[in-house]
């Protein structure tokens, strides 16, 4: 495994992630959350707690490259790291759709609508890090 490529694999997928998370939910869909407000905490709270979300984003990106690199990246030959990303975060967005966006939705009072859009949000956010994360760590041909 060839850190320094999985050090910038991650730092890319840390930004496609926020990037994507800032477009959709905090620009794009931003008012939808209003209709279920009392779920959230304000601003000026969330700032507080920024620095855990952070880390625990970095922390599961991480993991994510490390399974890529150990699987995809050595033993699997990938002839195209767009659609073999895409599959692989395809598959790490339905597994944080499951027990974050969809279980969020069963135990919330949540609008539809938004757990409809975070679901997706979530599931397409994946999916771009997951090829993030094929594009920057690329096998070494032997």
């Amino acid at each position: 495994m060839n850190f320094s490529r999985l050090a910038v694999a991650v730092a890319v997928g840390t930004v496609v992630y926020f990037a994507w998370g800032f477009l959709i939910e905090g620009w794009l869909i931003r008012d939808h959350f209003a209709l279920s407000h009392t779920l959230y905490r304000n601003a000026s709270e969330m700032r507080k707690y920024m620095p855990a979300g952070l880390l625990s984003t970095v922390l599961a990106i991480f993991v994510m490259a490390v399974i890529y690199a150990k699987i995809y990246a050595v033993e699997v030959p990938v002839s195209s790291p767009i659609s073999t990303g895409a599959f692989f975060g395809l598959l790490f967005g339905i597994f944080a759709a499951c027990i974050h966006s969809i279980s969020n939705y069963v135990t919330m009072n949540m609008d539809l609508r938004l757990g409809i859009e975070t679901t997706a949000s979530c599931l397409i956010g994946w999916v771009l890090v997951g090829v993030a994360i094929a594009l920057l760590y690329q096998p070494i041909l032997r």
